[in-house]
């Protein structure tokens, strides 16, 4: 099954067979969804023993419902487990429309401008970046846009994206006309603005009051607003 090979890989021989009955009791959570089967494999891989395994089996993260955005319970686990510096990049992925196409340099060069790469050992930002963005694709954030005859071109499966909006609502925030400017969170770090939606310079002259906002992404907004 596609999940077993997620989970196990190639090599059968070494897998714990007390895994097996307890991979089974995890399946039926994952309602059939591919990417929900990529995402648990990935995080089980690492530890093929059946502490870890009972741990992410009874974990009460299964007895959430899908309520908004229908988000399934394994891919809120999948975002516990990144680490603090690729949770904040996948959180401002969510600024951008659904479905957006992301150009691998384009997206490091935007997570260097918000302030999201941490340099390593006094390496350079733009190499660190590269770094985290081949983490997204390790742990299936980001994925090659197959209806692309570039192969730079990437996307976040949409339930990916559900769920970045989800967990990032006081962080990220996304504006789409004037009304949107009402329901700002006080604590928003990185602001999105789509389409512009009626907007003008002096409606946005209102984000100066938001102390901790530190990037403003815009899409198919006039740059003479903004500027």
């Amino acid at each position: 099954m596609f999940f077993e090979a997620c989970a196990f890989g190639t090599d059968r021989s070494i897998v714990n067979p007390e895994l097996n009955p307890i991979g089974k009791k995890i399946i039926p959570q994952l309602k059939r969804c591919p990417l929900a089967a990529e995402t648990l494999g990935r995080i089980l891989k690492p530890m093929l023993d059946r502490e870890h395994w009972d741990w992410v089996a009874g974990r009460e993260l299964w007895e959430l419902k899908q309520e908004k955005y229908d988000i399934l319970p394994v891919l809120r686990l999948s975002y516990l487990y990144l680490p603090p510096h690729l949770r904040s990049c996948f959180l401002f992925c969510s600024m951008y429309p659904k479905g957006h196409r992301f150009v691998k340099d384009a997206l490091v060069n935007s997570w260097i401008a918000a302030g999201l790469i941490e340099s390593c050992k006094g390496g350079k930002l733009e190499s660190d970046g590269h770094r985290y963005f081949a983490e997204f694709l390790h742990r299936s954030l980001l994925h090659r846009d197959a209806s692309s005859p570039a192969s730079s071109v990437y996307v976040i499966h949409e339930l990916m994206h559900d769920m970045a909006k989800l967990v990032s609502e006081n962080e990220c925030f996304v504006v789409k006309g004037e009304a949107d400017l009402q329901k700002i969170p006080e604590d928003v770090r990185h602001l999105s603005i789509i389409g512009g939606g009626g907007l003008d310079e002096t409606n946005l002259k209102m984000l100066c009051q938001y102390k901790k906002l530190r990037s403003i992404v815009c899409h198919g907004v006039d740059s003479e607003i903004i500027t």
